[in-house]
């Protein structure tokens, strides 16, 4: 759980949270105690670091958080992923980060969606301010 205070909803429902850092692997630790299935809806629309790219960073998330599950005895990982990727950056970097999460050894269920926008993402609010400051979009 990246931020608890996005998740209210779910803790006032009952559901237990753990926040940590996929990119620490020990702050993971008893996130997945009980689970069976381990969803990851984890990517990042940043850049790199200077000592790090962005790719080799979705990579050691992904690994992380696959290595974590498998010890702590998740049965399967679900990745929600993008559709396409040859032109982009981010994309590539979704299908290798599913390569990744497989790689570890866990079952991989990889949904690919074109785009997931709902109340509050990253997608829609993008969108939305796409749409309030350009009158007209020309296409590609």
């Amino acid at each position: 759980m990246r931020d608890r205070r996005r998740a209210a909803a779910l803790h006032d429902a009952g559901h237990e949270l753990h926040e940590g850092d996929v990119l620490d692997a020990d702050s993971l630790r008893g996130a997945r105690e009980g689970v069976s299935t381990a969803y990851y809806l984890v990517h990042s629309m940043e850049r790199g670091t200077d000592r790090e790219g962005f790719a080799e960073r979705e990579r050691r998330a992904a690994s992380n958080c696959a290595r974590m599950a498998k010890q702590e005895g998740v049965e399967r990982v679900v990745d929600l992923g993008g559709l396409g990727g040859e032109r982009s950056e981010h994309l590539r970097s979704r299908a290798a980060t599913a390569a990744t999460l497989a790689g570890e050894g866990l079952p991989l269920v990889y949904f690919r969606a074109g785009m997931v926008v709902g109340a509050g993402s990253e997608s829609y609010r993008t969108v939305r301010y796409l749409v309030e400051r350009l009158p007209v979009i020309a296409p590609a």
